[in-house]
């Protein structure tokens, strides 16, 4: 089977993302109002603002994105940041809706640097160019070679 060809997809702020997000939080603020009208435990009534709280810290935490390149090299995903950080990985679709997609980008523990250690999601929507999304979408699907974890101890 053959690789896809190469490509470089610039990542940033995805606007299904957000809309998403913003969807969750006012439904969540919606149904904890009604529960808080039928109740009569005001301490109930502060835990669950708290955790409503804390969802739109990290929801808003989680949408912020520094602008930075997805690339497919034809053997290999990276993450390139415009500050010149660049980390690969393996990457995997956990959704695809065809204008928008969901990716897990897992870094290999050789190069675990404490900001690359953690899986990292990415949202991407279509751009402009649509010729650019389908190759993107054609190198996601396609197969990918395994990475060599050159850092570890025998």
């Amino acid at each position: 089977m053959r690789a896809a060809p190469p490509v470089s997809y610039p990542m940033g702020p995805c606007f299904f993302q957000q809309a998403l997000y913003a969807a969750i939080t006012v439904l969540a603020i919606a149904v904890w109002c009604a529960w808080c009208w039928s109740q009569a435990a005001p301490w109930a009534q502060g835990a669950v603002a708290v955790l409503l709280g804390a969802w739109v810290v990290w929801a808003q935490r989680d949408t912020r994105v520094l602008p930075a390149w997805l690339v497919w090299d034809g053997a290999a995903w990276r993450w390139e940041t415009l500050q010149g950080q660049v980390c690969e990985g393996r990457l995997a679709v956990q959704w695809d809706w065809q204008q928008v997609l969901l990716l897990r980008f897992d870094p290999p523990s050789a190069q675990s640097l404490a900001e690359w250690s953690a899986p990292r999601w990415i949202w991407l929507a279509r751009g402009p160019d649509a010729e650019l999304w389908e190759d993107l979408r054609r190198a996601v699907h396609g197969p990918q070679t395994k990475l060599e974890n050159s850092g570890e101890m025998p």
